[in-house]
């Protein structure tokens, strides 16, 4: 009962059949065996070009969530029916010794906070607020939680987040030569998988508007 639930969202997407413009080689595709044109679009869905630009238009290189004791606190808090603490993280940029490490952001009062890692003070500011030093630029526009509470914050390098995009986002033919895609992607927050699933096609059907533009 005090494990994370996991969801996962779905979408469908169709992909436009391309015919041969010579006579009598329509059906050659089905008589070599060759793979349908799904498999390549399913290739463009999860290529750099598409999940890095899902990354950088939502931001995923950066996360903000609020710290729970581990393997159970954040069952127990859902069990319990606690209101979870909010925090909207508008920037972060850290030098490359902070990537990919948690930093623990400590609320304060009246909209102050403390940044720190491994103990260290890092900055304070507070939310609203462009903050630099040490390195680090960070803006909180959003910050709705009791004083000393704590949440974690991170900042990933782009290409880590793009690889595990790329492994985390399943895409399948629905169907031999069918020509519809199903894509779908798991995590916790079932409005967060909604959104990056969307957002993954929606770059998908936009740079193929652009390809098909172009030729």
């Amino acid at each position: 009962m005090l494990a994370t639930p996991i969801y996962e969202a779905t979408a469908l997407v169709q992909v436009e059949s391309k015919k041969s413009g010579l006579v009598g080689l329509e059906g050659l595709a089905d008589i070599m065996g060759q793979e349908s044109q799904a498999v390549t679009e399913i290739e463009i869905i999860k290529s750099r070009m598409v999940i890095g630009k899902a990354v950088d238009k939502l931001q995923l290189t950066t996360s903000a969530e609020p710290k729970y004791v581990p393997f159970f606190g954040k069952g127990l808090a859902r069990l319990l029916k606690q209101t979870p603490p909010e925090i909207k993280l508008e920037k972060l940029e850290v030098p490359n010794d902070l990537l990919n490490k948690t930093l623990t952001l400590t609320t304060g009062t009246n909209g102050q906070y403390t940044l720190t890692h491994n103990g260290e003070i890092l900055l304070q500011g507070h939310i609203g607020h462009t903050i630099k030093a040490n390195g680090i630029e960070i803006n909180i526009s959003h910050l709705k939680a009791s004083p000393d509470t704590e949440f974690n914050l991170q900042k990933q390098g782009r290409l880590n987040v793009i690889l595990h995009y790329q492994k985390e986002l399943q895409a399948a033919e629905r169907g031999k030569q069918s020509g519809m895609i199903g894509l779908s992607l798991q995590h916790s927050d079932p409005a967060f998988a909604k959104t990056v699933l969307n957002e993954f096609a929606r770059q998908y059907v936009q740079q193929n508007v652009e390809r098909t533009s172009a030729e």
